[in-house]
This record gives structure tokens, sequence and C-alpha cells, in this order.
């Protein structure tokens, strides 16, 4: 969840004024981790009060509640790897392809070549590898 993008950014500036409320003392909201080998990730919402369960309980519903209405809008749109590379190559300045579902803080050992064998394919002349 990119919490500077639209629609997390919304939501985000809502806990916001919501922590400005009388007895609301801070939100917090956690997207899930997509690639979990789970099957119903989630997001978490958190809402610490003066003593007041009953306003936490309202005001996690309130923000549930707006993330369930615009949770189309959450939904990503992946790129084939061969149209990625196509499109950093167009490009007019540096580019860090990366292929997010390959995250070794989510278990994988961290040595895929997709997006490497596809750049000579895809016309790139000039480019740097490294890998961390």
């Amino acid at each position: 969840m990119y919490t500077d993008r639209s629609p997390a950014r919304e939501i985000i500036a809502l806990a916001h004024h919501v922590e400005q409320e009388r007895e609301v003392i801070t939100i917090t909201v956690a997207g899930d981790f997509p690639y979990a080998d789970i099957r119903d990730a989630e997001v978490s919402i958190v809402v610490t009060t003066d003593a007041n369960p009953g306003l936490a309980q309202a005001k996690v519903r309130q923000m549930a509640d707006q993330m369930w209405r615009r949770r189309l809008e959450f939904l990503i749109s992946a790129v084939p790897v061969d149209k990625a590379v196509r499109k950093a190559i167009r490009s007019h300045g540096p580019v860090v392809p990366v292929d997010g579902a390959y995250n070794i803080g989510g278990g994988t050992p961290g040595d895929g070549t997709a997006l490497l064998r596809e750049t000579p394919g895809a016309g790139c002349t000039r480019s740097n590898c490294g890998h961390c």
C-alpha cells in the first residue's frame, strides 16, 4: 500500500483528521503484505483513545468503511516483464527496475534474473547491473 498516493493518501489524511478529535490519541493504519503465503491478507486499523473503547471501535469502523468503499482503488496492475523493460529503455533518466514480488524480506533467495534476462532482447545497449 503506497501511502503517498491515492487512495491510501486520503485514508491516512482521514486518520490524521480523526486524531484531532477529543479523546482520540492515535490511529495506525497498517497495510498488508500482498506476497504473504496466507489466504486472507488484510489491513489493520488500530485506534487508541483515552479510556473510551466504544469511541475507538466507532473510529475503527469509520476508517474501515472508508477503505471498503474504495477497495477497488487499492488494486494494482502488474506490468509484464517485457513491457516493463521496454518502458524503462524509453525513459530519459536512470531507471531501477525492481521485481517487487521477488523480495528477500518475504523469503525468496534473491537470485531472480527475469528482468536481467529480458534486457538484451528489448534492445538495451547501455545498462548496469547490481545486486543487493
